[in-house]
């Protein structure tokens, strides 16, 4: 696996998850330029916020990488896929997943557990984003369904940018169910370390709202507020959530 090529694959990857973000800070850079330099200023912080995130995000999955590429050949392939052609790759991953996002019940164990995996989380995204304001995401789930969407958050923040980036962003509205959900899903070493670090800090996942940031710097003294770094380390040596989660889909498959 090339480190170099396989590094940018993920920053590039990393940054398309926010693409929103990245058209919205070129628009105002463009309309600042034109118009007010109030609004350039804001597009230029925003676009630079988001090539940060993406770095760091880059690094975190290289590092999450060189661990499996030590003994998985089948994730080696997958990669060497990305770097050699990207953009056929990620043509046939869009094609894929369009595909099965219609797929419901016991037609879903079809699909690889990866791909099941996937699948599901992002249903389950389409169904978030059809509440009428983010408030109300979490209410549009029930039952097996609700279970894999907090632990599909809950993972996918851990593996981009970390604990601290999960009470951070707006999914740490999930963070009260986070327990209860990998207790269900039979994840008991990952909920031990949850729990053993928000008792060692007294965390209260009810009331996150000092995790709160408007600003990189905000977000920078958050992840110096506890041992973050520690707790991530720990998450990661641990077998893959997504294994359990699967397990866990396919024995309620027809919730899905």
């Amino acid at each position: 696996m090339n480190k170099f090529y396989t590094f940018f694959a993920n920053f590039f990857l990393t940054a398309f998850r926010h693409i929103g973000s990245i058209v919205i800070s070129i628009i105002l850079i463009v309309v600042g330029a034109i118009w007010s330099k109030v609004c350039f200023y804001i597009g230029l912080f925003l676009i630079i916020s988001n090539i940060i995130v993406a770095f760091v995000g880059a690094i975190r999955m290289q590092n999450i990488m060189n661990y499996r590429s030590d003994d998985d050949p089948e994730f080696n392939e997958m990669m060497e896929k990305i770097t050699a052609d990207p953009k056929s790759f990620l043509s046939e991953i869009m094609e894929a997943q369009e595909k099965n996002r219609h797929l419901h019940g016991e037609d879903l164990l079809s699909l690889s557990d990866d791909d099941l995996f996937e699948t599901i989380y992002f249903q389950n995204i389409d169904i978030a984003e059809a509440a009428e304001d983010e408030d109300k995401e979490l209410e549009q789930f029930t039952g097996a369904r609700k279970t894999v969407y907090v632990l599909g958050l809950f993972d996918s923040e851990i593996q981009n940018g970390g604990l601290c980036q999960f009470f951070v962003n707006s999914s740490r509205v999930v963070a009260p169910y986070v327990s209860e959900s990998l207790r269900c899903v039979g994840a008991d070493e990952h909920l031990n370390l949850f729990e053993e670090f928000i008792t060692a800090n007294n965390i209260d996942v009810s009331d996150l709202e000092s995790f709160k940031v408007f600003s990189k710097r905000g977000y920078i003294k958050q992840t110096k507020r506890f041992d973050f770094d520690s707790f991530d380390d720990k998450y990661y040596e641990l077998p893959a959530l997504q294994e359990k989660v699967v397990k866990y889909i396919k024995n309620n498959i027809n919730e899905f």
